[in-house]
């Protein structure tokens, strides 16, 4: 047996989003989200992420056409 080692606990919480009770094993830190949700979650952060890279890029490049004209 690892020293410091903790097995799993059981714990329920409520979802953030769909207010519904879940249970799950606690490994580390509580979670937020039941299964769906958090899919639903990563789905809509990495669609943000990807539209501010855009952003990013267009401003970009419009400096630099601004530059070079």
């Amino acid at each position: 047996m690892k020293r410091g080692f903790d097995p799993p606990r059981p714990a329920q919480s409520v979802c953030k989003l769909c207010d519904r009770l879940f249970a799950y094993f606690q490994r580390t830190k509580r979670r937020m989200y039941c299964d769906p949700c958090a899919e639903i979650e990563r789905r809509s952060a990495n669609v943000f992420f990807n539209e501010l890279a855009r952003r990013n890029r267009l401003h970009a490049r419009t400096i630099a056409e601004e530059v070079h004209a």
